[in-house]
């Protein structure tokens, strides 16, 4: 393999895929002039930064297209919150595949990596919030998981839905603890206890 430096005197120098070393810009070229390179006419970086640049919005995670790069404020991260959204009808849709041969399936793994691991570290939320006439938020269902004890031998963990009933979110309406069942309660002191009330213990 021969690596080639190009270094013009002066105007512009470009590397074609097709027919080698270039002068002029054009189809399927990496060229540059000044301080700026570019590909085909997109813009790869520019000289003030050295860093690849396109168009899109603010933390927009860009994506390649048959005309350069670009973005949407529809698919944007800033280094705390993934934002997907759309505006058309059951959309948008995440899909985790595996096409592997086994009884193997796709893993989705929330972790609390703490250096101070406590009793009742939370370690995972789910919510699923909409709006009511009124134009305010409610979490309408969550789903948090806990490990509710983490001495070395006799850990516990809990998972716990609730809903909103009577207008108040966050109501309690099923916890699963170290084996047990609270239904419209937070005790597992039973197998299975429904609201202040002892079932097949």
């Amino acid at each position: 393999m021969v690596d080639y430096l190009i270094t013009p005197a002066s105007g512009t120098a470009a590397i074609s895929d097709s027919s080698g070393v270039s002068t002029t810009p054009g189809a399927n070229k990496l060229w540059a002039s000044g301080a700026s390179l570019y590909w085909n006419t997109g813009s790869v970086s520019d000289g003030s930064n050295a860093t690849v640049i396109g168009s899109g919005a603010d933390n927009c995670i860009s994506t390649w297209t048959s005309s350069g790069i670009t973005g949407t404020s529809d698919f944007t991260w800033d280094e705390n919150n993934l934002l997907i959204q759309s505006s058309s009808s059951d959309k948008p849709q995440i899909t985790i595949k595996t096409t592997h041969t086994s009884n193997a399936a796709p893993t989705f793994n929330f972790v609390h990596e703490s250096a101070t691991p406590a009793n009742s570290d939370d370690l995972a939320y789910i919510y699923f919030k909409g709006y009511d006439t009124g134009d305010n938020t409610h979490t309408y269902a969550n789903i948090a998981a806990e490990s509710t004890t983490i001495t070395e031998g006799s850990e516990e963990g809990s998972i716990r839905f609730r809903t909103t009933a009577a207008g108040t979110d966050y109501t309690e309406t099923l916890t699963m603890r170290g084996g047990k069942v609270g239904i419209g309660t937070t005790c597992t002191c039973r197998f299975i206890r429904c609201s202040g009330k002892d079932s097949w213990r």
